[in-house]
C-alpha cells in the first residue's frame, strides 16, 4: 500500500525513472489564445468562464496550449490527482476513493508532498483556491515548491520516454485546497506545453467565495 503516513520534503516515488534533461524554456511565438469552446480544457493558468461538468476535473490539451512541436511522436497522458492528507489519515473512506480515483492499471510514479511547502497568505486562501492564479503565482515563486515540481515534471517524462504511455502522479497538503492544487494546475499546464495530454483530478478541493468555479 502507497504510505501516506510519511511524507518526506521530497517527492516519493514507487519507480525510480531515469532523469531528462532540462527542457528550453524558450517562450511561445504567440500568447496563449482564450479558453477554447471545450468546457475541459483551459490555457495557461487562466481558467473556463463555465465550470466543467465535473468540477474536479480538468484537462490541459497540448493542441490549445502551445505551437511548439511536440516532446513525443506518440500520444502520452500524465493524470494528476490532488488529495488533503488530514482528510486521508482520519478517514478509511477517504483513502480508498483516493485509490480508487487512480486511472485503472496505474500506481503513482511519484507523490508531491507539498505540506512542508510555505502557505499562502490566510487573506489569500479565504478567497480562492488552488485554481486561482495568484494562488498559483504565490507557489510558483516558492524555491521549494518549483524544486519538488521539477524534480516530479522530469521524473515523470523520463518515465514516459521509457516507452510508457501513460504515468500518474499525485499531489498532496493539508487541506488539498491551496498548495496541492496550484502546484497539480501548474504542472499540468507545463506538461501540456511540452506536448503532454493532462487530466487533473481534484479529490478533496473546496471550492473558496471567489472562485469561478
Amino acid at each position: 500500500m502507497f504510505p501516506y503516513s510519511y511524507f518526506p520534503r521530497l517527492p516519493v516515488w514507487n519507480s525510480l525513472a531515469p532523469p531528462r534533461p532540462r527542457q528550453p524554456t524558450s517562450p511561445p511565438k504567440e500568447p496563449a489564445k482564450p479558453a477554447s469552446q471545450d468546457p475541459t480544457s483551459h490555457q495557461s493558468m487562466s481558467h473556463p468562464k463555465d465550470a466543467p461538468p465535473d468540477h474536479d476535473i480538468v484537462k490541459h490539451n497540448h493542441a490549445c496550449e502551445t505551437q511548439h512541436p511536440p516532446l513525443f511522436k506518440k500520444p502520452k497522458r500524465v493524470y494528476i490527482n490532488t488529495y488533503s492528507n488530514s482528510v486521508v489519515k482520519r478517514s478509511k473512506t477517504e483513502h480508498e476513493r483516493v485509490v480508487d480515483s487512480r486511472q485503472p492499471g496505474l500506481k503513482p510514479l511519484l507523490t508531491v508532498c507539498a505540506m512542508d511547502w510555505k502557505p499562502p497568505p490566510r487573506e489569500v486562501c479565504e478567497k480562492w483556491s488552488g485554481i486561482n492564479e495568484e494562488v498559483q503565482r504565490f507557489v510558483g515563486r516558492l524555491k521549494e515548491a518549483r524544486r519538488d515540481m521539477n524534480v516530479a515534471m522530469n521524473e515523470t517524462i523520463g518515465y514516459l520516454s521509457r516507452n510508457h504511455d501513460e504515468a500518474l502522479i499525485e499531489v498532496c497538503c493539508v487541506q488539498g485546497t491551496h498548495r496541492s492544487v496550484a502546484a497539480a494546475e501548474i504542472m499540468g499546464v507545463e506538461l501540456a506545453l511540452k506536448g503532454i495530454d493532462t487530466y487533473i483530478r481534484h479529490l478533496h478541493r473546496q471550492k473558496m467565495p471567489q472562485d469561478e468555479w
